[in-house]
This record gives structure tokens, sequence and C-alpha cells, in this order.
């Protein structure tokens, strides 16, 4: 439902709570790309953990548009899995519903999934949930572990965490039973 240009509905943070306003886009050709499920998933996400109505924008890039925005924006002249370019508050402090964008290279992303056995719609997740919470004011440079622990958290929730790994003490606690 429509609500002064905000969706309003049933969440899992009460009725009526202004949903997040989310859009996919795929501007790569490599990869077939699930858009509604990919934003279906960050709706979760967004409803979990953004503020009440706030809105994102997930880009799906290839290598060569990636490596170029790692370049003019981090000095880095190689492409890179996930950047996160959350909105300028300061321009217009009263509007805090625009958080940002989230830009993911699909290519970048296959490698990565193929190195640890997963597959790439689980990749493209993580990356998703991992550039939300920058686009939230985390870093994992200087948060002191809070993003990490945060992050991991809303992977077990949501049911993406590494493939073929165990939880903490499955391992040990089968070796005792010996």
């Amino acid at each position: 439902m429509l609500k002064d240009n905000k969706r309003v509905g049933k969440t899992g943070r009460g009725i009526g709570r202004e949903q997040a306003l989310l859009q996919v886009r795929n501007l790569q050709r490599r990869f077939k790309m699930d858009r509604v499920g990919l934003g279906s998933f960050l709706q979760v996400v967004a409803d979990g953990l953004g503020p009440e109505g706030g809105a994102a924008t997930l880009v799906l890039v290839g290598d060569d548009r990636m490596r170029v925005l790692n370049r003019m924006f981090r000095g880095y002249d190689r492409p890179t899995d996930v950047l996160a370019f959350a909105s300028d508050k300061s321009e217009d402090p009263e509007d805090q519903s625009y958080l940002g964008d989230i830009v993911i290279s699909a290519e970048t992303a296959n490698r990565q999934a193929l190195r640890r056995g997963s597959n790439l719609d689980r990749e493209l997740k993580v990356l998703a949930l991992h550039g939300f919470l920058h686009l939230l004011g985390y870093d994992h440079e200087s948060a002191d572990g809070k993003m990490r622990r945060i992050e991991y958290r809303w992977r077990r929730k949501l049911g993406i965490t590494s493939p073929g790994k165990k939880g903490p003490g499955r391992a040990t606690a089968a070796r005792r039973k010996k």
C-alpha cells in the first residue's frame, strides 16, 4: 500500500511501519539475475536493520565498471566485490530517508562463490547485506568488530552462513563423544 509515496505494510517491526523503498538495477549482462528475489532479500534486511521508510539502490555491474569505480573512489586500480556509497545526510538533514547505493560486481561475486564452494545467489546476498551495513554507517575497519558481529548474526538469521562450515563448538563436541 502506498501512503505519501511510501509503502506501508506489515513488517517484522509492527503493523503500519513504513517499509524501505529499494531498487535493484542490473547493469551487467554476463549473469542472469533474479532481481525480484534479490530485492525481496534486501527488503527483509532493510525492514530488520534500516530506518523506517528508508530507501536504497542495489546496482549489479561487471568487473570493468567496478574497476573504474574502485579506482575513482578508493584509489585501487582493480575490481572489488562491493562498494557502498552512503548518501550525504548533510545536504538535507530533514530528509534521512535515502541511505545510498550499493554496487556489486557480479563477476567478482561469482569468482568468490566458486572459490568458497558456494553459488552466485548466496554470494550476492552476503554482499548486499555487507553493503547495507555500510550504508547504515558500520565500518569493519574501525568498528571494533561490531559490524562483523552484526553481519554474522544476520547471516545466520537469513540462512546465508558460509557453505560447509559448522557452528561454533560443534566439531569439538563431536570429538569429545568419542
